[in-house]
């Protein structure tokens, strides 16, 4: 009963409030429960017949985002890589789960196994975080990290030592003290936990750290050439 005590201080930490609808998966047409964690206009629970979108499910059913705008969403809990809302789905292949929404925002396509796997990301457990522009994607994945450093249960190495070593150097960001060669380093070293280790709690490690790299990088390098000054400061409003 570790990991549930842990999310909570997570929830804490990133001060959400939690709202929930259901869904079915897309390619399995059963019911499932999806939960948003987001600073919303309204908090309500309420039961949908068919597929949520990302965006349904935080305007429609979370009413919004309180004072500020959407800057990304990780639609699948905290391990699966994360969502810019200004990504368009690049899917020209007919034979696409998701190429009926070609061209089209991410937010747009229905909450699914097979169409979150499509835009490179999973459905994880269902549970979507969502950060406001008022956060710092900086600030949000060392919270992440630290949080997969402290549950590794140790046993594989490269999950071990490389997220002991992410964390680290993620300390060192945070604290205006590293170099814009570190940023590559965190790449590499996500990279190599990546189907290296026993279970996928290595992979849950990675992924978002990857995610986070790859989708705000130029936020990164600001922050590592600023010592941190381009920061709001904030995981949340």
């Amino acid at each position: 009963m570790h990991m549930p005590c842990t999310c909570l201080l997570l929830v804490v930490h990133v001060h959400v409030h939690v709202n929930c609808a259901c869904a079915c998966v897309h390619n399995a047409h059963v019911r499932v429960r999806v939960c948003v964690r987001v600073r919303v206009q309204v908090h309500v629970a309420r039961t949908s017949p068919r597929r949520l979108t990302l965006r349904e499910l935080i305007y429609d059913l979370g009413g919004g985002i309180k004072g500020g705008e959407l800057l990304a969403v990780i639609p699948g809990g905290s391990s699966t890589p994360i969502l810019r809302p200004d990504e368009l789905v690049d899917a020209p292949d007919e034979k696409s789960p998701i190429h009926k929404w070609h061209g089209k925002s991410v937010l747009d396509v229905p909450m699914g196994v097979d169409t979150m796997r499509g835009l490179g990301t999973m459905l994880g457990t269902c549970c979507a975080i969502v950060l406001s522009d008022k956060a710092c994607p900086v600030l949000a994945m060392h919270n992440l990290m630290r949080f997969y450093r402290h549950e590794s249960c140790g046993q594989c190495t490269p999950c071990r030592e490389g997220s002991g070593w992410i964390e680290r150097i993620l300390d060192s960001i945070v604290a205006g003290e590293a170099q814009m060669d570190d940023l590559d380093r965190l790449h590499e070293i996500a990279g190599n936990i990546m189907g290296n280790t026993i279970c996928a709690f290595g992979e849950g490690t990675a992924m978002p750290a990857l995610g986070f790299l790859r989708k705000f990088r130029p936020h990164f390098e600001e922050y590592v050439k600023t010592g941190g000054q381009s920061s709001t400061g904030k995981l949340a409003l």
